[in-house]
């Protein structure tokens, strides 16, 4: 997921991710699995994320693995 500079900061990336979690949810989803850049993870935490596994290298850029369970 990327949200463009000048959009930043604003609650767009938040907004997105919100509504591909209900997406999930509708469609019956468990969990949410997604990776994460390290330097991002705050934000998928912030959404109830948490880490699992170690950090990987993906595209030149460490990562890690985050989870969102769904009530």
């Amino acid at each position: 997921m990327a949200v463009r500079a000048p959009w930043r900061g604003r609650g767009v990336g938040r907004s997105i991710l919100d509504l591909l979690i209900e997406l999930a949810r509708r469609r019956g989803g468990r969990r949410v699995v997604l990776n994460a850049q390290t330097q991002a993870m705050p934000f998928y935490a912030r959404a109830g994320f948490v880490p699992s596994g170690p950090e990987f290298d993906e595209a030149g850029i460490p990562h890690r693995e985050m989870m969102l369970t769904l009530r």
